[in-house]
């Protein structure tokens, strides 16, 4: 009787054990799904004070062409540049200043483009360490279920059963007396 509950024990203990392991991932797998949250968001707010700030230097550049044209146009009425003249420097401002804006753009959507990279690894990375963690769990459970049916056999075994797999017992046939 006392190896029975010994052996009960042991299962119980395994148990145990096989709950608090399943638990700690669990925890970890949420501090890591939070942690991944926090930084997917802050990343989204990088993104948008940056595009923020794009808008800011765009808003910037055009309000210094507009201020270049009506020095053209003023430097041009006083000098008495031909409108042929001014409109050939209004057209040069205009191109360095759209060279500008396209410069201003492009490093935002490269900018952009980098976070939503970074994003996408870090969620990926998360997804990848969830399977870990479920494939963990599971080698867990089936260790104890191994651990479960081992004990199972010892006690079969330790009762007179016989562990042998599709074991028939069979009469052994009465012998002659003469041998």
């Amino acid at each position: 009787m006392a190896m029975a509950a010994m052996m009960v024990a042991s299962v119980a203990m395994s148990a145990l054990q096989t709950r608090a392991q399943n638990k700690a991932l669990k925890s970890e797998q949420r501090a890591a799904d939070e942690a991944t949250a926090r930084q997917v968001n802050e990343l989204k707010r990088v993104a948008a004070r940056e595009d923020d700030i794009a808008d800011e230097q765009k808003s910037d550049r055009a309000k210094v062409l507009y201020r270049d044209l009506g020095s053209i146009v003023a430097a041009g009425a006083d000098s008495g540049v031909t409108a042929m003249g001014m409109a050939a420097s209004a057209g040069a401002a205009g191109a360095v200043a759209g060279l500008d804006l396209a410069r201003i753009e492009s490093n935002r959507q490269e900018s952009r483009s980098a976070r939503r990279a970074e994003s996408v690894s870090r969620i990926e990375g998360n997804q990848a360490r969830r399977a870990q963690t479920k494939s963990k769990i599971k080698s867990n459970n089936i260790a104890f279920f191994g651990k479960v049916v081992g004990v199972g056999m010892k006690a079969h075994s330790a009762f007179g059963g016989s562990t042998a797999v599709n074991a028939v017992s069979t009469p052994t046939p009465p012998q002659p007396p003469w041998t």
